[in-house]
């Protein structure tokens, strides 16, 4: 529980952080198109004026689109999380309190269902029961393993090319890697593209080599762990 709490805290102050600093990440953004838009405008001096026009002014549609798309995303995220806070604690206090009960009484719960259900039966559950816990307590333990190295290697190669706060960015990196389809593309791929485009070569240089790193561990890992 304590666990559990502290990552429901560090993930709430993560998402929070994210959220407060939203309009900086518009502005940096913003900045990035500007320049993009000027090195076009650089290159579209020798095209005929309506297209040179008709170009010019996309990187500042797309920035609208891209701008109204992202405050409509972290204010219906705002306003979920504070609607359904109060729902979600509830829910908690009340699971934990019924899974105490539960545990309890357990033992007469369970005498009462083998009592009205036939031996055979009994045998083929508690045969289910076995294998499942076992199968999905090493799965769980696998996947949990592949994630702490993956961890150590964004913290690490965070470190190396000079991320603030690499650990703390590299435990939100490793979560994501760890959920279905995403992967450390997800994050690493779209931050190295707004690097190079902002000029920061080495910075996406880095990353590109830390993603290939990861991805070749995971890879190389992944099928002997599961």
């Amino acid at each position: 529980l304590l666990l559990l709490s502290w990552l429901g805290v560090f993930i709430y102050n993560k998402a929070s952080s994210f959220i407060s600093a939203a309009p900086t990440y518009l502005t940096t953004f913003k900045d990035i198109f500007g320049d993009i838009n000027a090195r076009f405008s650089d290159l579209m001096t020798e095209l005929p004026p309506s297209i040179a026009s008709a170009i010019e002014t996309m990187p500042d549609t797309i920035l609208k689109k891209l701008t109204d798309v992202l405050t409509a995303v972290l204010s219906s995220s705002a306003t979920i999380i504070a609607k359904d806070a109060p729902n979600l604690l509830i829910t908690i206090i009340i699971t934990v309190v019924a899974s105490c009960y539960i545990a309890k009484d357990y033992d007469v719960i369970m005498a009462f269902l083998h009592k009205h259900v036939s031996s055979k039966v009994n045998r083929v559950i508690s045969e289910i029961k076995k294998i499942f816990l076992e199968s999905v307590f090493k799965l769980l333990k696998s996947y949990m393993l592949l994630m702490l190295i993956t961890f150590a290697e964004l913290s690490v190669g965070f470190a190396i090319i000079g991320v603030k706060n690499p650990v703390s960015v590299a435990a939100i990196v490793a979560f994501v890697d760890i959920l279905p389809v995403l992967g450390t593309g997800a994050v690493v791929i779209p931050w190295a593209i707004i690097s190079l485009i902002s000029g920061n070569v080495w910075r996406a240089v880095g990353l590109a080599i830390i993603y290939i790193v990861v991805v070749v561990v995971r890879n190389f890992l992944e099928p002997k762990v599961i």
